[in-house]
């Protein structure tokens, strides 16, 4: 009996002595699980990210007349590049863009040479802006900018001359510019690995500016425009795809 009694006792410290043995192990490997998480949680969150957006846009003249904006609209193209550090819901980025109104395209000769004469008539601008964006890490990412920047008229020529090789010679014919402001809201919608589209509103603010009508180009290859005061549309509508890495 007492044999058996020791034996019991031994038994029982041993696995009691097990026991602790693989709980310590399983405290271990728990810590070193959480640590690692926390590591690749650091290192995710310091990680920068650049995001190149290629988009369309098209102002909105009325909005709320979704049919009329359908019918009426006319598209314009914007690159944006935005640098982003993952911690900070806060990221500073810039954009340009550009929309043809009008292309005149005219035969004329300038001293008894023949060629081609090309006027664009052009709206472009160029913003700063700051992003808030506090679900990078999500699928689908809203986020709201603040813009500052400027906005332009631009009428452009374009001489093409037959007899010397289509030789071309282009010149800024009117320019005239305003600063702007505003702010605008979007979302981000993943659809592969560094794919997203991007999909955006912006409403934005600045002085009137001369818009050009009536272009015309004479025999002699001489460009007339006429200048109205033109009245903003309140906002624009862009949607693009965004690349990032």
């Amino acid at each position: 009996m007492k044999k058996f009694l020791l034996i019991l006792f031994a038994f029982s410290a041993l696995s009691v002595q097990a026991q602790n043995l693989t709980d310590s192990i399983s405290e271990k490997s728990l810590k070193k699980e959480k640590s690692l998480k926390r590591e690749k949680q650091s290192v995710k969150l310091k990680r920068v990210t650049r995001v190149l957006t290629l988009a369309t846009f098209s102002d909105v003249f009325e909005e709320g007349d979704f049919e009329g904006f359908i019918e009426n609209h006319k598209l314009g193209f914007e690159i944006n590049y935005t640098k982003q550090k993952m911690s900070k819901i806060l990221s500073k980025g810039i954009s340009a863009g550009i929309r043809p109104v009008s292309t005149i395209e005219e035969n004329v000769s300038l001293l008894n040479s023949p060629g081609v004469l090309k006027v664009k008539d052009q709206i472009v601008h160029a913003h700063i802006t700051l992003k808030f964006s506090p679900l990078k890490f999500s699928a689908i990412q809203p986020y709201v900018d603040i813009i500052f920047g400027a906005q332009g008229i631009l009428l452009t020529s374009e001489l093409v001359d037959p007899l010397k090789e289509n030789a071309t010679v282009k010149d800024v014919v009117y320019f005239d510019r305003a600063w702007s402001y505003g702010y605008s809201a979007g979302v981000r919608v993943k659809l592969a690995p560094h794919f997203f589209l991007d999909l955006r509103y912006a409403r934005v603010l600045y002085r009137e500016l001369g818009k050009i009508t009536e272009v015309n180009i004479e025999d002699d290859g001489e460009i007339s425009y006429s200048i109205e005061t033109w009245i903003a549309p309140p906002g624009y509508l862009r949607a693009g795809v965004s690349f990032s890495y």
